[in-house]
């Protein structure tokens, strides 16, 4: 049944649904979930996936199978629920569509309990048989972060267990398919049933922003008493939504999601709000930070099922209202064409951006436009001005995105612009050298040399869940590759790769170790030096770049996590253009402190 948090829920899942098949076998795969289990099943069905659910070698009757599929942009994917009821343990799932998906078994009075990644391939059937667990217990309270008093009735959720890539800050928004509890009057909580293992959990309540916490290796029916999650203050996002004639648009969806595209946490959180009749529209209670915000128009368009959201980003800061209007404006031109693959075939469902050359913040104040391909391979913006333009692609939705190429928007008439993306391409794994696995959600960042040999960005794609990176299209020439764990601290690794006629010449693994972190304080004299940019330099004098901005906070102080031990250049450049730099050496689980002082003004 459609709901509009659900169509919500599926955009914003799509836009970080990065898992690409794993190359297949010619063995049918059979993969068990827990312990042993009885091997006594009914005949294989003919297509779909199968198996067995059980508790202490004993067949479960009562269970039910969420299907959750990975997709990535435009298309949308919802939990499918399946029930059993006197199955004696065995269930059959026969109508999930070919594609990739992860399985989750629930059973009252037990914990969760997920798949790896399944291909359902047309024609197969694969078998998975699960061992449930009662699992572990979390408790502890709930409190303020700023006086320290209890916080009563917090919805705690695990993001580890729950059965949808995106949670709602408003309960009810998450449709069942949360692993949640609330907590007591008096601040505490008791959270039962948790997966054994890593856990991350999340609290929020009513006039605060919510809390994470990572609970570690918990074991099978342990119980990990006095855990803390501290809730912060806030601020809002609002604004207003005009149409082209200026006149409001009554009963829009606005919704701000964590900007954590980059999946350091299992889901992403957001709020949703509805609009008034006046195109005004208020979410509150939203913690500090970075925030996106996305306008899916009106309800009734997301009832037709059209999933085309307007984006930008924003900055909460506590106490404060930040304005994001979305006044949409007379189109100054009108850029469109067809994106086809190398050999002229036409490519749809490809995301597209265009930014001004050389705009480097994905914004909608800073000109960046984006949407994407129909099925015959078009596109079409509407608001475009005339000017020099940088290309990008995605195959991914807004955490990934390729530079494709320059072109000129011309002042006269409706401008047409086809495109025709190259052949090349790299193509590697990211491994976790402690564990010998693969590396989920690992980051790739692509530079390459111009004829002047200066090294500019070119894109960035993640991993998926067996560790596997495409980078298309990489133009013939002289690259660097940079590979960034995302979630823990393991330290980088880059290859410089040659590219002619579309082929790579070179080693694209990549096997990352544990790292350390640096600690970096910026002043001016006495005082606190905020806003000043960073650079990290490793041995050879390359520069490494950590994220999107490496800029000092409030504070004066910039934290990186996950860098190779060894020593480093550390740099400060300050508005006027002043630079001071140190060196710092980084030991492997340690963290450094890179302190640059640009004394009194």
């Amino acid at each position: 049944m459609f709901t509009l948090e659900r169509a919500a829920d599926a955009w914003l899942a799509d836009g970080i649904a990065l898992l690409a098949p794993p190359e297949e076998s010619e063995e049918p795969e059979r993969t068990e979930i827990g312990g042993e289990v009885p091997t006594q099943l009914p005949e294989a069905p003919a297509y779909g996936v199968w198996g067995h659910v059980s508790f202490e070698g004993a067949p479960l009757e009562r269970f039910r199978v969420v299907a959750l599929q990975q997709v990535n942009l435009p298309q949308r994917a919802e939990p499918q629920p399946f029930e059993f009821a006197e199955s004696a343990g065995n269930f059959a799932l026969s109508t999930l569509l070919p594609g990739t998906w992860r399985l989750f078994v629930l059973a009252d009075g037990f914990a969760v309990a997920k798949s790896d990644l399944v291909v359902v391939a047309p024609g197969s059937a694969q078998r998975i048989d699960f061992a449930l667990e009662r699992g572990a217990t979390v408790s502890g309270s709930v409190l303020d972060a700023a006086t320290g008093a209890p916080v009563p009735g917090a919805y705690l959720v695990s993001e580890s267990d729950t059965q949808v890539a995106v949670l709602s800050l408003d309960a009810d928004d998450n449709a069942g398919f949360d692993r949640a509890t609330v907590g007591f009057g008096n601040g505490n909580f008791r959270f039962e049933h948790l997966a054994s293992g890593d856990q991350i959990l999340r609290a929020s309540a009513s006039g605060y922003g919510a809390a994470w916490i990572d609970v570690a290796a918990l074991a099978p029916g342990e119980e990990r008493r006095d855990v803390v999650l501290r809730l912060p203050r806030t601020g809002r996002i609002e604004g207003s939504v005009l149409d082209a004639a200026g006149l409001p648009v009554p009963e829009v969806m606005v919704i701000a999601s964590t900007a954590d595209f980059e999946r350091k946490r299992p889901c992403l959180t957001y709020r949703r709000a509805i609009g008034d009749d006046a195109g005004r529209y208020v979410l509150p209670d939203l913690g500090a930070g970075a925030w996106a915000v996305l306008n899916f128009g009106g309800v009734a368009n997301l009832r037709d099922g059209q999933y085309a959201p307007e984006f930008a980003l924003a900055t909460v800061r506590v106490g404060e209202a930040t304005t994001v209007d979305f006044h949409a404006k007379r189109p100054k031109k009108v850029l469109s064409g067809v994106v086809r693959d190398a050999n002229g075939a036409p490519l749809a469902n490809l995301g597209l951006m265009v930014a001004p050359k050389g705009a480097s913040d994905p914004s909608k104040e800073s000109g960046w436009n984006q949407t994407s391909t129909a099925a015959d391979g078009s596109y079409r913006l509407a608001d475009v001005e005339p000017g020099e333009y940088d290309l990008y692609v995605s195959w991914a939705g807004p955490v990934e995105l390729v530079f494709v190429e320059t072109f000129d928007v011309v002042a006269r008439g409706d401008a047409v612009h086809d495109v025709t993306l190259g052949s090349g391409e790299l193509r590697g794994r990211v491994l976790d050298g402690v564990r010998e696995r693969p590396m989920e959600s690992a980051v790739l960042v692509l530079y390459t040399f111009d004829s002047n040999g200066v090294r500019n960005f070119t894109g960035k794609v993640l991993t998926d869940a067996e560790g596997r990176y495409t980078l298309r299209p990489v133009p013939d020439g002289r690259h660097q590759v940079w590979a960034y764990s995302s979630q823990e601290a393991y330290g980088e690794e880059w290859r410089e790769i040659t590219v002619r006629e579309g082929v790579a010449s070179g080693e694209l693994d990549f096997t990352l170790q544990p790292g350390g972190a640096i600690l970096v304080q910026v002043r001016a004299g006495a005082e606190p030096l905020a806003g000043a940019q960073v650079q990290f330099f490793d041995e050879r004098g390359l520069e490494a770049q950590f994220s999107d901005r490496n800029a000092t906070d409030a504070s004066g102080s910039y934290l990186v996590v996950g860098i190779k031990p060894g020593r480093w250049r550390v740099s400060a450049s300050d508005a006027a253009g002043r630079t001071v730099a140190t060196e710092v050496d980084v030991t492997a689980g340690a963290r450094a402190l890179a302190e640059l002082d640009f004394g009194v003004r």
